[in-house]
């Protein structure tokens, strides 16, 4: 079986596009930034991965996301603004029972690896913590099917 076979075999059915948004006084920051959850590390260039993707749990999901741009009011969220992310889950979308803050240098590409991950359906969300605190609304919501 080809790479892209196996990694189209592989790869999470749900990638969602979401906005990150910080909320607060002086209305928040969020833009159009993508949000997403897979299963597979980072793209190897076409490369045979069989060993990498082997060693990634089949309990886990990857979520990528990129910074936000704009706050609720539209100004602009300045580079360096953003102090972390939180990052939440659980297998009832209602209630997110898990979370963890997830420290950045620059906090533009991000990507976090949640394991452990009983049978089921889990949901993650991200939201966006600047520099005064400030936390937006959740993103949209992501999805795996372990």
């Amino acid at each position: 079986m080809s790479y892209s076979a196996r990694k189209s075999s592989i790869h999470v059915a749900i990638i969602l596009i979401a906005a990150l948004v910080l909320a607060g006084c002086q209305g928040g920051g969020g833009s159009d930034s993508s949000s997403g959850v897979t299963d597979l590390p980072g793209d190897d260039g076409g490369q045979d991965n069989s060993q990498e993707t082997a060693s990634l749990a089949s309990d886990s999901a990857v979520l990528s996301w990129e910074a936000p741009g704009y706050r609720v009011n539209g100004d602009t969220l300045k580079d360096g603004h953003i102090s972390h992310y939180v990052v939440s889950w659980g297998q009832d979308p209602e209630n997110l029972s898990r979370s963890t803050e997830v420290t950045c240098q620059d906090c533009q590409a991000m990507e976090h690896k949640v394991e452990e991950l009983d049978e089921g359906t889990w949901y993650f969300t991200v939201q966006t913590v600047d520099q005064d605190g400030l936390t937006s609304p959740e993103a949209d919501l992501a999805t795996k099917k372990i």
